[in-house]
Order: C-alpha cells, then structure tokens, then sequence
C-alpha cells in the first residue's frame, strides 16, 4: 500500500502549499521538509552554534508553518523559508544578546557563534547582523561558480570531494572557485562594507 506522502510527490511546492492551505493535511508539511530540510538546516547553521540549536530552530520554523502559512502570500517556497529561517535565528541571537560572531575555521561556516560572558551593547548587535546580511548580499555578487562553491563548502559544509561531486567541476576548478570567491568577498565586504 503507498505511503500518504507519496500521492503528493509530483506536485510543485506552490501546490503543495495550497493543498495544504485547504485540506491541512500535516503529512503536506512533512513533505516540504523533506524537499528543504538541507537548505535550511544550512541557514540556520549560519547563525546559530551548536548543530542541535540549528536543527531545533528549524523543527520550530516548521512547526509554527502548520499554523501560520495561512497568513502569507508565497510565490516561492524555497526564497521565502530561506528568509524565515534567516529572520527565526536572527530574532533568537537578539532575544540572547550574551552572543558574539567570531571567524571559523576554514572549513567550517563562514560565522560561528558563540556564548560570551557579557551582554553585547546593543549597537555592537545590530552592527554584528548588518555584517552577516551584508556578506550574503555580498556573496550574491560572486560569478555562478564561486557562489555556487562557496555555497556547498562553507555553508553546507561539504568537502572538497562533494563539491566536485555535486558541481561536476574539477577539484583544481572547485580550489579555485573557492580561494577567488573568498579573495573576493574579502575585496567586496572591505570596499563596499568598511
């Protein structure tokens, strides 16, 4: 016998979206999940360390979708839970101001978060966000493959090895997308940004 979910699979998420908006079949949600579970763990991993507060923040984006998509007008499922995962971990690193962006490792996300001892003064908050959305603007401005590169490296936190898998470019391109996407980013946030 199929599963509930699978007579859904062929539908686009705008139809997904509306045939939840009529039935309020909850089996609907789940199968959004699945499709851009990946994407907005990535998200969230940007701005919210450990893992574990990612993944909640996204359970918790999911769970309040169930209730309130009824609310909004979405054209594109994918660019408008991008923004409210984005939005959901902005407001949480707001409501804990004890939080500080610090660089990672190469190889890990581009911004970590971590605990600090003192509450950041308020300003000193809205200056660390302001960065963050800068370097997304600022990483729009990549060509196609540097963006789609630095994407999978620091975001998604693939390797090397993945993202020539997923790309198809070679390792030698994939180094370079990412080093020259870095280089740029540097130029672009120091121009552009102070």
């Amino acid at each position: 016998m199929p599963l509930p979910e699978e007579k859904y699979l062929h539908l686009t998420d705008l139809e997904l979206l509306q045939l939840f908006k009529l039935s309020g079949d909850a089996v609907i949600i789940g199968l959004l999940y699945k499709r851009h579970v990946a994407m907005a763990l990535g998200v969230a991993n940007k701005y919210l360390q450990p893992e574990d507060d990612a993944k909640d923040a996204v359970m918790q984006v999911f769970e309040q979708l169930l209730q309130q998509v009824n609310n909004y007008k979405i054209d594109n499922f994918k660019s408008w839970l991008y923004s409210v995962v984005k939005n959901f971990c902005l407001m949480k690193l707001r409501k804990e101001k004890n939080l500080t962006l610090v660089r990672a490792e190469e190889g890990k996300n581009i911004y970590s978060v971590v605990e600090k001892e003192q509450v950041l003064h308020q300003e000193e908050g809205r200056l660390k966000e302001s960065n963050l959305t800068n370097l997304e603007l600022a990483i729009e401005t990549l060509n196609l493959e540097q963006k789609k590169c630095i994407d999978l490296f620091y975001l998604q936190q693939k390797s090397y090895a993945e993202v020539v898998e997923i790309t198809g470019y070679s390792l030698n391109n994939v180094k370079s997308f990412i080093q020259n996407g870095k280089r740029n980013l540097k130029l672009k946030m120091q121009s552009v940004y102070g």
